[in-house]
C-alpha cells in the first residue's frame, strides 16, 4: 500500500510541475506578443511637430502611410527616413479602386475617395479612406481597421516619436495623382502644361496662403460646385457649418503665380481674409 501511496504522490507531482511550465511557456509567449506590440517607431531625438489643423494632402498621406505602418507593425516603417526618400499619393473613387492597391474589403458610409500612399524605393504602402471627418486606415489585410480615428491622434503619435521632420521631407518629395476620373493629373508637375487643376492642388494652393477657414478634412468630404476653370484657375465651393458656404475662386496671374479671393457666406463679423496672392 505504501508503495502505492507513494507512486501516486510521485505521478501527481509530476503532473503539477508540467503544468507550471506550460504556464510559463504561456505566460512567455503572451509577453512576446505584447512587446512586439510596442515596438519602439521612434523615428529622432527631436523635430517640428506638426499642426492637425494645418496639414495639406501630402502631409496627410506622408502621415497615415506612417501611423499606419505602426499600427500594423510593419517594416517600411524603417525605409521611410531615409536620404532622399519620397512618397507616390494615388486618388482613386472610392469602390473603383484597381487591385494593385491591395484592398478588397468594404467602405464605410460616407467615404468618396480611397487614398493609396506608398513609398517610391517600392518597399512599403498602405491605402485609407475619410469618411465624415474619420480616418479609416488598412488593417494589414486587404481590409479597413474597425475602429476609425482622427486626424489628432494620427499627429500626436507622429509628434511622439518626433516624426515631424520625416513627414515634412516626405510631402516636400510626394507626387499626388488624382485618378478618380480615369486618368492622372499630378500636384508636383506645372499646371501650365495644360492640365486642368484638381481639388487637391487648389487645396494645397488655399492652405498656403493661410485661409484659416478652409480644412482639408472637412471640405474635401463636401464640396458640389467645385470646378477647373478654363484659365488654369479653380472655384472652390465649401459648406462649414451648418448653413456655411464659401467660396474661393483662384486665378491664375503668371507661371505657377495665383489670386485667391475668398467670400463667406454669412459674412463674417470681421478678421476672415479674403485675398491672397500664392506661388505653387
Amino acid at each position: 500500500m505504501k508503495k502505492i501511496l507513494l507512486f501516486c504522490a510521485m505521478t501527481l507531482a509530476s503532473i503539477s510541475l508540467a503544468g507550471c511550465n506550460n504556464k510559463k511557456t504561456a505566460n512567455s509567449n503572451n509577453t512576446t506578443t505584447t512587446q512586439a506590440n510596442n515596438v519602439d517607431h521612434q523615428i529622432a531625438s527631436s523635430s517640428a511637430k506638426l499642426n492637425a489643423n494645418s496639414l495639406n494632402p501630402k502631409q496627410n498621406g506622408a502621415l497615415v502611410l506612417y501611423y499606419s505602418g505602426v499600427e500594423n507593425q510593419q517594416s517600411y516603417v524603417n525605409q521611410m527616413n531615409k536620404q532622399g526618400q519620397g512618397i507616390t499619393i494615388d486618388l482613386y473613387q472610392a469602390g473603383s479602386q484597381p487591385k494593385s492597391t491591395g484592398f478588397n474589403g468594404s467602405l464605410p458610409a460616407g467615404a468618396e475617395v480611397l487614398y493609396y500612399v506608398k513609398l517610391n524605393n517600392g518597399q512599403g504602402s498602405t491605402y485609407y479612406t475619410i469618411a465624415n471627418n474619420q480616418f479609416y486606415i488598412s488593417d494589414g489585410h486587404g481590409g479597413l481597421r474597425k475602429a476609425a480615428t482622427d486626424n489628432a491622434n494620427i499627429v500626436a503619435l507622429a509628434n511622439k516619436n518626433n516624426a515631424g521632420d520625416m513627414v515634412n521631407n516626405l510631402a516636400d518629395n510626394a507626387t499626388l495623382n488624382d485618378l478618380r476620373n480615369g486618368d492622372s493629373s499630378t500636384t508636383n508637375s506645372d499646371t501650365d502644361k495644360g492640365s486642368s487643376m484638381t481639388f487637391d492642388e487648389a487645396a494645397d494652393l488655399i492652405e498656403k496662403a493661410g485661409f484659416d477657414d478652409f480644412v482639408y478634412e472637412r471640405d474635401s468630404q463636401t464640396h458640389d460646385g467645385s470646378h477647373a476653370t478654363g484659365d488654369g484657375g479653380y472655384v472652390m465651393e465649401t459648406y462649414p457649418g451648418a448653413k456655411g458656404h464659401d467660396t474661393f475662386t483662384i486665378t491664375k496671374t503668371g507661371h505657377n503665380k495665383y489670386h485667391i479671393h475668398a467670400e463667406y457666406d454669412p459674412a463674417p463679423m470681421g478678421g476672415m481674409k479674403t485675398d491672397a496672392d500664392v506661388t505653387k
